[in-house]
């Protein structure tokens, strides 16, 4: 009985984390929508170096993927289905550098690359990387919005030179943002690292627990139908 009674709560507990692995993929898959589709938006919560396209492509993948593992998972665990819990238990083992390979940019991706970093200048009030100057055309996006002259067509062109009313720019709503984007791209790093860390830990500690998991039910289904072919 209290091996039975393990042997339940084993299997049920693969099962919520399976289930949480589920709702990650969810999430993942999710944001990876919301990238391809509101890029703009999406950045005004946080700057990115990453060329936008192929890291919202790496979520969509790497959510969908989870998703289906999820729920293969959980089908395994509460079925009892050896060769699900044996996928899982290998999938889960080689997931991390599934998605480390997966994760090398490219960088022919310009045109992305160039929307993403001006709209982080845009919305963070800042002008290149460590001052304007590494700008030989300085876009739209270093100036202050409110100086801007700009039909309704080019409005989300971020990348023209900027047409400011003041000629000699001495206007405070034609002056250019004369912080750089890493000293920014650095405060928001340092503000987020508790939570970035936590959330890679609480991913980390899923994946591990769900293939011990995984690995400690399906060598339990095992020995459970090797005594059963005993006694029969």
């Amino acid at each position: 009985m209290v091996s039975e009674g393990c042997f339940s709560f084993t299997k049920y507990l693969l099962f919520l984390f399976n289930l949480i692995f589920f709702f990650i993929g969810i999430f993942l898959a999710s944001a990876g929508f919301w990238i391809i589709f509101g890029k703009t938006s999406f950045l005004s919560y946080g700057p990115t170096l990453m060329s936008i396209f192929p890291f919202a492509c790496l979520l969509l993948i790497g959510g969908i993927g989870s998703m289906l593992l999820g729920f293969f998972g959980c089908l395994g665990a509460l079925k009892e289905v050896k060769c699900m819990l044996g996928t899982i238990e290998h999938e889960m083992g080689g997931k991390m550098v599934e998605l480390m390979k997966s994760s090398k940019q490219n960088t022919s991706h310009l045109e992305d690359f160039m929307t993403a970093f001006n709209s982080i200048q845009r919305e963070n009030k800042c002008c290149g990387w460590d001052t304007p100057n590494n700008w030989i055309d300085t876009p739209c996006s270093c100036y202050n919005s409110t100086g801007l002259l700009f039909n309704s067509s080019e409005q989300h062109n971020f990348s023209m030179e900027c047409i400011c009313p003041a000629a000699n720019g001495t206007s405070p709503s034609c002056r250019i943002y004369q912080e750089g984007c890493k000293e920014v791209i650095n405060r928001w790093l340092s503000e987020n690292t508790p939570f970035i860390l936590a959330m890679l830990l609480a991913v980390a500690a899923v994946q591990l627990s769900g293939m011990t998991l995984s690995t400690f039910l399906y060598k339990w289904i095992i020995v459970d139908c090797d005594l059963l072919n005993h006694y029969l």
